[in-house]
């Protein structure tokens, strides 16, 4: 097995030091700030964010994962390509681009170990090819392997993937094991009351590489003081999200100066907007509360999904097209299956509410006594339900 890496012109050691003035490290994050709402509507969590994501790109070297950043709108002209145009000027070595295949996006980190901007994404222009480097890059030592001709031998060669990445797309462009990785920034449309500046590349530029140059002395001069803080993650983060979160958190750390708390309340906001927009974990929900509202230990399965389209707040709407066979393919990557029931006089086919109550638990945290509250006891007898 070879190692595509070995012919990098880039490499993973550290960064060298760089000449020239101290610089105030907060400040430089506070500058970052100031210089993405310049041009872009967002809220302060989110700001704070990239501008701490800009920065560890001048140093990602020195942490096991890279956080992803999902920049995404439910439509146009909400601002991911000028928030790009922004990041470009001031993370390490941009690579903007559009539409990317899976040999360029590995080639080319293995190469130059940039900070990859992919714009226009959508979920149909994911593969499974390239949905396995995104998987793999966003954790040090991640390769991809492919067959190759060296010297006229076809042989297996490890690609490195590992760098920062941000994608921006409408809607839900990546796929969930993708999204997992991801800081979620979701934009909304500018309001007629509010105003940002017009941008111009060739005004904010020399300002922007300014900043970029302050930032890589910082890194620089600090990259194994980033190395060594061991940042004390929130209770709220699952052991995925915390690794995400890691780099921001060490480096807001080392800033002080009201930096830690900042980012740790990002966390919290984002990590609660990327749980809303999960379907499955959704899907789990509208099903406790269709047992709640039938208040049964079983179901027949169009009973289930006439109570899932009859809820008060009807979160199922963006399942309300399914039909039995969709459920069960939703409910099957839990771990809860449909089975052949006794329903008064009729053998049908249901779900058990016992059969959720693991993925409640896990998932949205119900526990188990709670599940049951509202179930009937065992001598109960099973529902009754009409004939069609």
């Amino acid at each position: 097995m070879r190692d595509g890496s070995k012919c990098q012109k880039a490499t993973m050691a550290r960064p060298p030091v760089a000449p020239g003035a101290t610089v105030v490290p907060h400040h430089l994050a506070d500058d970052l700030v100031r210089l993405i709402r310049r041009f872009i509507v967002l809220t302060a969590e989110q700001a704070d964010t990239l501008a701490l994501w800009a920065m560890h790109t001048h140093a990602f070297q020195t942490w096991t994962t890279t956080p992803y950043l999902a920049i995404t709108s439910p439509t146009l002209r909400a601002g991911k390509s000028r928030l790009f145009e922004v990041l470009e000027l001031v993370v390490a070595r941009a690579w903007k681009v559009g539409s990317i295949t899976p040999a360029a996006l590995y080639r080319t980190i293995a190469e130059r170990k940039p900070t990859a901007l992919v714009d226009e994404l959508d979920a149909q222009s994911v593969s499974n090819h390239l949905r396995g480097v995104l998987n793999e890059g966003w954790r040090e030592g991640g390769v991809v392997t492919r067959v190759e001709s060296v010297d006229g031998v076809r042989v297996p060669v490890d690609f490195q993937c590992f760098c920062p990445k941000a994608f921006a797309g409408i809607g839900r462009p990546l796929p969930p094991t993708v999204m997992d990785r991801c800081i979620p920034i979701m934009l909304k449309r500018r309001a007629p009351n509010e105003i940002v500046e017009r941008f111009r590349a060739r005004d904010v530029k020399p300002v922007a590489q300014e900043l970029r140059r302050d930032i890589e002395h910082f890194a620089s001069r600090n990259f194994d003081v980033l190395g060594a803080i061991r940042p004390v993650m929130p209770d709220h983060l699952s052991d995925r999200a915390a690794d995400v979160w890691e780099p921001l958190f060490a480096i807001a750390d080392h800033l002080g100066y009201g930096w830690p708390g900042r980012i740790r309340r990002a966390s919290d906001d984002l990590h609660d907007q990327e749980d809303e927009i999960d379907p499955g974990v959704q899907l789990l929900a509208d099903c406790f509360s269709a047992f709640e509202a039938m208040v049964a230990p079983r179901a027949p399965t169009t009973d289930l999904i006439g109570a899932l389209r009859g809820l008060d707040d009807p979160s199922y709407a963006h399942h309300a097209h399914r039909e039995a066979g969709d459920l069960a393919r939703a409910l099957r990557a839990f771990g809860i299956r449909p089975k052949m029931m006794r329903f008064g006089d009729r053998t049908r086919r249901g779900y058990e509410r016992l059969a959720f109550e693991d993925a409640w638990h896990r998932y949205l945290g119900v526990k188990p006594e709670q599940a049951k509250q509202a179930q009937p006891s065992a001598s109960s007898p099973p529902p009754q339900t009409q004939q069609p």
